[in-house]
C-alpha cells in the first residue's frame, strides 16, 4: 500500500507540473484530491496522510498494511468513505474503522443492495464461476455519490453540498453518523459465532 500511496503522489506532482493534452490544460494546486477502490482506497488514505489535499474518497477500503485506520487520524481532508450493504461488519472491508478514524470531517455512507467487489468491472475469473463479479446498480450509486462528492469539495459547487453532508438523504444510499457502532455489532457476532 505504501508503494502505490508514494505512487499517487507521484502522480500528482508530475500533473501539476506538466501542460496535459495539447499543452492548454493545467492542474490548479487547490483542487486535487485522492480517490481509490478496495487496496488502492487504503493507498489513497495514506497519501492524504502524507500530503494535503482538498478531499479523499475511499470507496470500499479493504484492509492494508500499514493499516489506513491508523493514517486516516493524520487526514484533514474532508472524506467519503464507502461500504457495500452487504459488506458492513465484514472482515474483509475496513471502512468503519477508517471512517472512525478519520482526522477531519467524514461521512461513511453504506452503497444500498451492494457488495463491496461490485465496483470491478471487466470481466473477472470468479465471475464467470458465479462468485463476485461487477453490479451495474453498485457502479452507478458510486459513481453517483463520488461526483457529487467531488464537484462540491473541488469546485464549490453548492448544487452538490448533499453529497458532503454526513446526514443527507440520498437515494440508494444510507449515511451512518457512528461508524463504530459497526465494530461493536460485528464484536458481538463474532462472539455469537464463539459461543462467548
Amino acid at each position: 500500500a505504501v508503494g502505490l500511496a508514494t505512487d499517487l503522489h507521484t502522480t500528482l506532482d508530475i500533473c501539476l507540473g506538466v501542460r496535459l493534452g495539447t499543452g492548454r490544460i493545467s492542474v490548479h494546486p487547490d483542487r486535487l484530491a485522492f480517490v481509490g477502490h478496495g487496496f488502492g482506497a487504503g493507498a489513497a488514505v495514506l497519501a492524504a496522510a502524507r500530503r494535503e489535499v482538498a478531499a479523499v474518497a475511499s470507496l470500499y477500503p479493504a484492509p492494508t498494511s500499514p493499516r489506513a485506520s491508523d493514517a486516516a487520524a493524520q487526514v484533514t481532508a474532508p472524506g467519503l468513505v464507502l461500504v457495500g450493504e452487504k459488506s458492513v461488519g465484514s472482515m474483509t472491508s475496513d471502512a468503519a474503522a477508517v471512517a472512525a478514524s478519520w482526522g477531519g470531517d467524514v461521512q461513511l455512507r453504506v452503497v444500498e443492495k451492494s457488495d463491496d467487489n461490485g465496483l470491478a468491472e471487466g470481466r473477472r475469473l470468479l465471475a464467470a464461476l458465479g462468485i463476485g463479479g461487477n453490479e451495474r446498480r453498485t457502479q452507478q450509486h458510486t459513481r453517483s455519490l463520488l461526483t457529487g462528492f467531488l464537484l462540491h469539495r473541488l469546485n464549490g459547487d453548492k448544487t452538490y453540498a448533499a453529497f458532503s453532508d454526513p446526514t443527507a438523504e440520498i437515494p440508494g444510499s444510507i449515511a451512518l453518523t457512528d461508524p463504530n457502532s459497526i465494530d461493536r455489532e460485528l464484536g458481538s457476532q463474532i462472539n455469537l459465532l464463539l459461543g462467548r
